[in-house]
Parts: C-alpha cells; structure tokens; sequence
C-alpha cells in the first residue's frame, strides 16, 4: 500500500462558518480526499463585530467577515488549494475568485450540475463533512474552555 499525498485536483475543501449562541462566528475549513478522508482540518479564533463595525458594514458585515476575514484566513492557513470549494451559504462565494478553485452552494445546486471533480465522490454524501466541521469546532471549543479553567485553576 502506497501513501501518496492527493494533489490539489484530487482535493475537496469545505468550508463553514458556524454561529455560536453568544452572536460570534467561528470558521472551520477541512480539506479531504475525493474518499472523504482527511488531509487537513483548521479553524478560527471566534470572530465578534465590534458596534462600529456593525454600523460602518451595516448589511455587508455577515459577507464581509465570512468572505474575507474568516474564509480568506482559512484558505490561506491551508497548504493546497481544493479543486472544488463546497460552502453552506452564498456569503462565502466571493471565495471562488481564483482560477484554481471554484465554489459551490451545496444547498443550490443539483446533484447533475456539480462541477467534474467530483464526479468520483458522487458515491458519498456531499454534506456530511460539514457535520465533521461542526463536531470539530465544538471539540476545539470545548478543549480551549478546559484548558483556560485548568490554567486559571
């Protein structure tokens, strides 16, 4: 059995930015295999607008922190580019500016107009590494709360 590293064509990014209840968001971006398999999984500090931003952005805020702040500073932590970038929410969209990558709103877009690269990953579920993502950032959360208790123990 070979272990060879996919390159970029064989790559498939996902990215979500999950609201937590106290009004902040938090990023998470996992690369996988066309299997499904993890390459690489990162996510982001919780982001909060300040009031000025709020007022200053008004209704661009939501697109401007998930676009730019949050996912441009996930894409760029990781060490290849996806062939396909896979996202829940059309804020993210802007993301798929680059030649390189080309995204998708998975909730809008029927199976038979998906882009070619994943034509080898049909077999799967297209949504369920976003569950991944999701359990990931709680466990990270929830491994930061625990370590900031046993620090200020």
């Amino acid at each position: 059995m070979t272990n060879e590293t996919p390159t970029n064509a064989e790559c498939l990014g996902y990215l979500l930015v999950h609201e937590e209840p106290e009004g902040t968001l938090v990023g998470g971006y996992l690369l996988v295999c066309l299997r499904g398999r993890p390459i690489e999984f990162h996510c982001t500090e919780p982001v909060r607008a300040t009031r000025a931003q709020q007022i200053l952005f008004g209704p661009t805020l939501r697109s401007y922190l998930v676009a730019e702040v949050i996912g441009q500073t996930l894409l760029g932590a990781a060490s290849r580019k996806p062939a396909v970038l896979l996202v829940e929410e059309p804020a993210a969209l802007p993301l798929a500016s680059s030649g390189e990558t080309q995204a998708v709103l998975l909730a809008n877009v029927p199976r038979e107009e998906l882009p070619d690269a994943l034509e080898n990953y049909l077999g799967g579920d297209l949504a369920e590494p976003f569950e991944r993502i999701r359990e990931a950032i709680a466990e990270t959360r929830r491994l930061a709360v625990e370590s900031t208790n046993r620090d200020a123990a």
